[in-house]
């Protein structure tokens, strides 16, 4: 929090300590011709706030630096700092105070408004039919989701609170109320969602079920003897394409995965903004982590593999999906 109000006590104690009013205090310039002059200033006059105003500049000192880093106006500690100093030289402690919690505001809008596009996006995702632990995967990825959203509005609540209160007035762009209408996703959006979606049903089959690394083979070519003319027999049975077979290495032993050849159907305003290899893309992404999640499931019980085994040497996860094409 960018300001609290202190009780008098203390503030009668600190302008004891201090010979200036709490209005001397919040009103002083701040000298920073540069860095150096900055940490000086800080050392004699900073350390005459109280313990919650030092923590409340503390918090507008990371938001200026946060702002210089994404306008990429400096980088670097030396030449952010020397930033910092340059934008608070001669303000007063409380602009300093209403221009940190103004950064902060703005940053937490930009995500909030962020969020509430995806999440208006993510609403209208559904998987397949009977699909339970997809289903759940869902619901949790959109809680969470809401949750940040409601945690994130709070903050803002509160920050317009303490720009008040320091005299300021909230930024022009004003919380606003969540939409009720869906509205249309950007192509970057789109993608962020099914990559979203993939990517959150695998992390919570990997704590559910082990970190074990798979491998999938689509066309059997690494499957030796049996097991090979098992999965050549599977396919042949399957000539007319309603099922897929996939195998998947998983604690050292090749398993054969059956499925209808299908995938959740996605909203037709996240549709719109792919091109056909993109939603064939996302089809095979899908049935490549059923396989994946399949496996899992069922090698928790299964022994462990012996330690000479590439299992256990490579790296414990597959790589992030990506959407091909």
């Amino acid at each position: 929090m960018l300001f609290r109000r202190v009780g008098w006590a203390a503030f009668a104690l600190l302008a004891a300590g201090a010979g200036c009013t709490r209005t001397d205090v919040v009103d002083r310039p701040i000298a920073a011709d540069d860095a150096t002059a900055f940490y000086r200033w800080k050392r004699d006059v900073g350390s005459q706030l109280s313990p919650d105003l030092q923590r409340q500049f503390e918090s507008t000192l990371q938001e200026i630096r946060f702002d210089l880093t994404l306008r990429r106006e400096a980088s670097g500690h030396d030449a952010i700092e020397s930033a910092v100093a340059a934008r608070l030289n001669h303000l007063s402690i409380k602009a300093a105070l209403l221009l940190g919690a103004g950064l902060k505001w703005q940053r937490l809008a930009a995500e909030r408004d962020d969020l509430q596009r995806v999440a208006n996006a993510n609403a209208h995702l559904i998987t397949k039919p009977g699909d339970r632990s997809a289903a759940a995967d869902l619901e949790l990825y959109r809680t969470k989701m809401q949750q940040r959203l409601d945690t994130i509005t709070q903050e803002l609540q509160a920050l317009e609170k303490e720009i008040l209160a320091l005299g300021g007035t909230v930024p022009a762009l004003a919380l606003a109320k969540p939409p009720t209408a869906v509205l249309a996703v950007t192509r970057a959006e789109a993608l962020q969602q099914i990559t979203g979606l993939l990517e959150g049903r695998r992390g919570a089959a990997t704590i559910r079920f082990g970190m074990w690394p798979v491998k999938i083979d689509w066309e059997g070519e690494k499957l030796e003897g049996d097991k090979r003319a098992e999965f050549l027999e599977k396919k042949m049975l399957n000539g007319r394409g309603e099922k897929v077979v996939i195998p998947v290495r998983i604690k050292g032993r090749w398993l054969l995965f059956e499925a209808p050849d299908q995938a959740p159907a996605l909203p037709e305003d996240v549709t719109a903004q792919l091109n056909a290899a993109e939603v064939a893309a996302f089809k095979r992404d899908w049935l490549e982590l059923e396989a994946e999640l399949w496996a899992r499931q069922l090698a928790k019980d299964l022994p462990d593999p012996p330690p000479a085994t590439e299992e256990q040497t490579e790296a414990p996860a597959l790589p992030p999906v990506k959407l091909r094409g």
